[in-house]
């Protein structure tokens, strides 16, 4: 009789052990997407990516976090990977236009010109209204060639590691935007696409 009753006390036993550890992984599981949702939303892409990539790789049909790393490598111009993560999401179900979309524009980026224009059109039948996917759904491919080797781009002694962007004349000199650290100017530095020690 004793035998029984430690019998069902260690059943008993296994059974909690086995439903906190579940409750426990689970709230990590959470905690960890609210961190990399807190990193995307503050659009500190490289960081979400960087919170985003173990929760993938161990629940890899999460859309949340798929749709958030897509558009993340998306933004820092990372096309290879953003493609790899909207070819997934366009195989999700429910499916959101935006994600041919940005599939679309991932490939072109990539110079896959005949899979975008595909791409467009998919999107355009979604979102007729949006002018954008009906320009690009009836591109011209051989237009993009036309002026091919008449112009050269190189860089300067003026770039940087830093996103520099918006150039303008301003008393004999040239202002710009940038997201240098630089004590000199400005201590907020914007951290789209830079990686944040926390």
């Amino acid at each position: 009789m004793t035998s029984t009753i430690y019998k069902a006390l260690f059943t008993l036993y296994l059974i909690s052990l086995l439903i906190v550890n579940s409750v426990v992984a689970q709230t990590k599981k959470e905690a960890d997407l609210t961190k990399a949702t807190t990193e995307f939303k503050s659009l500190r892409y490289v960081s979400a990516i960087k919170e985003l990539s173990p929760i993938l790789n161990v629940d890899t049909g999460n859309v949340k976090a798929q749709e958030m790393i897509a558009y993340s490598y998306k933004m820092i111009k990372n096309y290879e990977e953003a493609m790899y993560w909207y070819e997934k999401l366009t195989k999700a179900s429910p499916i959101k236009p935006e994600w041919f979309l940005y599939y679309a524009e991932a490939l072109a980026n990539n110079q896959q010109y005949e899979r975008s224009e595909a791409l467009y059109r998919k999107y355009y039948s979604l979102i007729p209204s949006d002018k954008r996917a009906a320009a690009f759904s009836t591109s011209n491919l051989n237009g993009l060639n036309k002026n091919l080797g008449n112009w050269k781009v190189g860089f300067t002694n003026l770039n940087s590691q830093g996103s520099d962007y918006s150039p303008i004349f301003y008393n004999d000199g040239l202002l710009f935007t940038s997201n240098r650290a630089s004590k000199r100017f400005s201590r907020r530095i914007f951290q789209w696409d830079m990686i944040v020690e926390v």
